[in-house]
């Protein structure tokens, strides 16, 4: 994927929006009118750090949710030092990035702080842990039962 340059960016983000005519209409808007627009979006969502509850997860881990849509989740994992997540298969893509700490995922790769992981969809994770703790931004399938790997596999919680 091809990002604009800075100079497109710039030129968009200018100092003044309302210097351009409007593609619709050929005239543009009063200055301010447009801030004024954006900043009455009521559609975002902002979730504070101190907002939002830490519930249980698996022994541990503890899970902040910020957002749920459409089977999808964004959430907020907490592992204390030592802790682990079980083995666990993906029913869709799952986005990681690591807030702090590392995390281990099986025997090989580890993640320090500011890694990106993605698990595609229908992949299987191999147990993750945190000798040091880590805090992990999440975003995929809402997590259940089903997706953990039985015991018998070497998952499951322990």
């Amino acid at each position: 994927m091809k990002l604009p340059s800075s100079s497109v960016w710039a030129e968009f983000a200018g100092p003044d929006l309302s210097a351009d005519a409007s593609p619709v209409t050929g005239r543009c808007p009063p200055p301010g009118v447009i801030d004024r627009v954006a900043d009455a979006e009521t559609s975002h969502l902002t979730v504070q750090p101190d907002e939002g509850q830490w519930q249980p997860f698996v022994p541990g881990v503890a899970i902040k949710v910020l957002d749920e849509r459409e089977e999808v989740l964004s959430y907020l994992l907490r592992l204390a030092p030592g802790a682990a997540l079980p083995m666990h298969a993906h029913r869709m893509d799952e986005e990681c990035l690591v807030l702090a700490g590392s995390l281990r995922i099986g025997s090989g790769v580890v993640l320090e702080q500011g890694a990106f992981h993605l698990a595609r969809r229908g992949s299987l994770h191999a147990r993750m842990t945190s000798d040091s703790g880590a805090t992990l931004y999440v975003r995929g399938a809402v997590p259940e039962l089903i997706d953990l790997v039985d015991r018998r596999f070497g998952g499951g919680a322990r």
